[in-house]
């Protein structure tokens, strides 16, 4: 199980990285200063939960049996996808149809933590 979650750590990293270099260079100009503080708080937010998922995949190939890591990398995981994704989504395509999921990714956030 570890292994591919180490694999969507890396991605969610190069997405954040990639991201950061599109909303640096070509979306900061068109941003207003909400949507860009709302973008880089999801890129942000992106960025250290891809590193805390690698850990967390780290974690389960040392401790295997414990159900809590795993449990942890599936709300991390989606929890990435529902609020860095709605926050930063939103904020490229200008709309607020992806604002009703930030919430629960935010909550999948917390517990996993």
């Amino acid at each position: 199980m570890n292994h591919w979650i180490i694999a969507v750590s890396g991605i969610f990293g190069a997405s954040g990285v990639v991201l950061g270099a599109l909303g640096a260079h070509l979306w900061k100009p068109h941003l207003n200063t909400q949507a860009l503080d709302i973008f880089n708080t999801g890129l942000i937010y992106l960025l250290v939960h891809a590193a805390v998922l690698l850990m967390s995949g780290l974690l389960i190939d040392r401790y295997h049996r414990n159900i809590w890591f795993k449990l942890a990398a599936l709300l991390f995981m989606f929890g990435v996808v529902f609020f860095c994704g709605a926050l930063l989504a939103g904020t490229v395509l200008e709309t607020r149809a992806f604002a009703p999921f930030a919430p629960y990714g935010g909550a999948s956030l917390i517990f996993a933590w």
